[in-house]
């Protein structure tokens, strides 16, 4: 299966998102962020294959924390969301 992680700042987005996917047997839901700073906290104890990444967040926003999260394997894919 493929784990992800979804990141947004709205809230209802992710439960969306969420719900959208889990009719997919193929992903596994692992976490969700509000924002990046968020993300970084959790992929230290998570480790997804693909995260769903808002670009635009306060705190870290999602340009920011992508760059620093595909340096860090094993993360297969960054895929940007609009919420």
């Amino acid at each position: 299966s493929i784990k992800y992680i979804i990141t947004d700042d709205h809230k209802i987005f992710r439960h969306g998102l969420k719900y959208a996917l889990s009719d997919d047997t193929q992903l596994q839901y692992v976490g969700e962020a509000e924002n990046g700073k968020e993300l970084l906290e959790l992929l230290k104890t998570t480790m997804p294959d693909v995260v769903l990444l808002d670009l635009k967040m306060p705190v870290m926003d999602g340009m920011r924390s992508r760059g620093t999260i595909t340096t860090s394997p094993p993360i297969r894919s960054t895929i940007s969301v609009r919420s």
